[in-house]
């Protein structure tokens, strides 16, 4: 009886099990259905975006094949040929370009903080071809350029001077207590801080004019 029991029990595993398989064999199918219908979507769609794009840049008296769903529209290497002949038919206006005024660099440049850098002859120079002295009679500009300096930090240190009276806190003086006088200096924008106008003011531009975030500023002040 006990393995007429065992019998049974495995039987109805087996059924159980090929009920399982069946239904997920179901499920696989219109998956798959469910793909094929998805592609059929897609390639739809292609060729609709290919034909869009023919009727935008191909001309309208073409005509279209008729021997298939997928000969409707045209095939992409047609489509790029198409549109390479359409390139090269499209005429461009002359283009003009206006010279620049003079002056406009010398006005550019004219706040700017000039310094000339000569370079001079040696003394023994002498004439490449008969070897005689040279007398100087002027100078050539060669070219004007603009060099970048780059900023740099510089730590100042505020000292002021203390002075002590002679005469306070002696013995013959009304005031019993020495009096000492420090030299005025001006106040700093932040208190308990290193920060200085300029600092201030480069920290103010690099946020607000040129729109970079205080966590990057603190990043590149570090650095």
């Amino acid at each position: 009886m006990d393995l007429l029991r065992e019998l049974e029990q495995l039987r109805r595993r087996l059924e159980e099990k090929e009920a399982m398989i069946t239904a997920q064999k179901e499920i696989i199918s219109k998956q798959e259905e469910q793909i094929k219908k998805q592609q059929i979507q897609i390639e739809n769609m292609v060729q609709a975006l290919l034909h869009a794009r023919k009727k935008i840049f191909g001309a309208s008296s073409e005509k279209t094949q008729m021997e298939g769903q997928m000969h409707l529209f045209m095939t992409e290497q047609e489509l790029a040929v198409e549109l390479l002949k359409q390139q090269k038919e499209v005429s461009v206006k002359a283009h003009k370009k206006t010279p620049r005024k003079p002056g406009v660099r010398e006005e550019m440049l004219s706040g700017l903080k000039k310094e000339v850098v000569e370079y001079l002859l040696p003394e023994e120079e002498v004439c490449p071809k008969c070897k005689s002295s040279l007398n100087v009679i002027g100078k050539e500009v060669i070219r004007t350029e603009v060099e970048f300096v780059p900023a740099k930090l510089l730590v100042k240190q505020i000292v002021r001077q203390v002075a002590k009276c002679s005469c306070c806190g002696q013995k013959d003086s009304e005031q019993k207590t020495p009096t000492f006088v420090k030299a005025q200096i001006p106040k700093s924008p932040l208190p308990h801080s290193f920060s200085t106008p300029s600092l201030i003011g480069q920290v103010l531009h690099q946020k607000f004019s040129l729109g970079l975030p205080f966590e990057r500023q603190e990043k590149d002040w570090y650095r």
